[in-house]
């Protein structure tokens, strides 16, 4: 079992706590199940203290669910398989309780609607959700190696409305050693978001409109000497809302690793 807690405003709190079973499963399989952050692409399943630079890119935090990351509690089943040559094939499903993809609509002002009758369009009711994601890796020479993957995931954003919030993502990492203790980080994710928003017709009916956003990050960070690197971020991507523009921004980070 693995618990991660998180000190925040309001005290600790559990951020993470799931266990992992990887042997004695059939054909291999390993089971996951708990409170988690989600495989999805590359960059939701670290957590803050690990990152090279300050914070999350901002198309993750517009575009998956869940206010700081994609964490949910599920269970998660997964197989590696062996391809030809230094490669492997990873497949994992994700069954979740999907509490995360909630988005709280804003009253209409309508005597008929539900939110202004007192209801919460159904907050509290279930609304399975789901993750899945395909990694390939393979080595690079006799050190280097690339990953890349795809990853989808899904679930019920207003339950009343019977609005749903689905995010596809393509994602790709190569670690590419220079000398013995230095090594080149190239990391990026290219995200589609496609959404429908509950909204409520006077005619007392619910109503949805479709969102669709696509955008992306890519970084690289140069390692050297163990405990120093420096590296340079973009990105670029569309903010989930009608007719707005493209947000871009560009990043530089270094840092000093004690030993």
């Amino acid at each position: 079992g693995s618990f991660v807690a998180a000190l925040g405003e309001d005290g600790a709190a559990l951020e993470e706590g799931y266990f992992s079973l990887v042997r004695y499963l059939p054909l291999g399989l390993g089971l996951k199940g708990g409170k988690y952050r989600v495989d999805f692409g590359r960059q939701n399943i670290a957590h803050p203290h690990t990152y090279p630079f300050a914070e999350r890119f901002g198309v993750l935090a517009a575009y998956l669910p869940g206010d700081e990351a994609f964490n949910e509690v599920g269970l998660s089943l997964s197989e590696r398989a062996a391809l030809p040559g230094d490669a492997s094939l990873e497949v994992a499903l994700d069954w979740l309780q999907g509490d995360s993809f909630r988005i709280a609509r804003e009253p209409s002002g309508d005597p008929e609607d539900p939110l202004e009758l007192g209801g919460d369009d159904g907050a509290g009711e279930a609304r399975p959700a789901f993750n899945g994601r395909v990694a390939a890796f393979t080595l690079l020479g006799e050190q280097s190696g690339l990953e890349f993957g795809l990853s989808a995931a899904g679930g019920t954003n207003n339950v009343a409305a019977g609005t749903r919030t689905l995010v596809y993502g393509a994602d790709a990492k190569a670690k590419l050693w220079t000398s013995p203790r230095a090594y080149l980080l190239l990391q990026g994710e290219l995200l589609r978001l496609e959404r429908d928003d509950a909204g409520w017709d006077p005619a007392s009916a619910y109503t949805q409109s479709r969102t669709r956003a696509l955008g992306g990050y890519i970084y690289a960070d140069y390692n050297w000497a163990t405990r120093y690197n420096a590296g340079v971020s973009y990105e670029a991507f569309e903010q989930p809302v009608t007719a707005t523009p493209i947000e871009q921004s560009m990043g530089a980070f270094a840092g000093l690793a004690r030993l």
